[in-house]
């Protein structure tokens, strides 16, 4: 149950807790929050259209809910996954 959560939780959102903590000193923060805002903005509106033109689907049994009619993990990687890019 929750698979999404959990396959965010130990792959992508606790490494990128211990890489924040040990770069706390090389990250500048203000260009860091501005360029996950961008990205994240693009990246729903992009899941958005694709979810409801049909192109995939979530499966209700796996994710925690929906939020705006994407899954509420969708949002999670939607901020964790590009801050592992930085």
């Amino acid at each position: 149950m929750y698979l999404y959560l959990q396959f965010l939780c130990i792959f992508v959102i606790l490494p990128n807790i211990i890489l924040f903590y040990l770069n706390r000193k090389k990250i500048h923060l203000k260009t860091l929050l501005i360029s996950l805002f961008i990205l994240f903005f693009i990246a729903i509106l992009w899941d958005q259209l694709s979810v409801r033109i049909g192109l995939w689907f979530f499966s209700q049994n796996e994710i925690v809910g929906l939020l705006f009619g994407l899954p509420i993990e969708e949002y999670l990687f939607f901020y964790f996954r590009p801050a592992s890019l930085h």
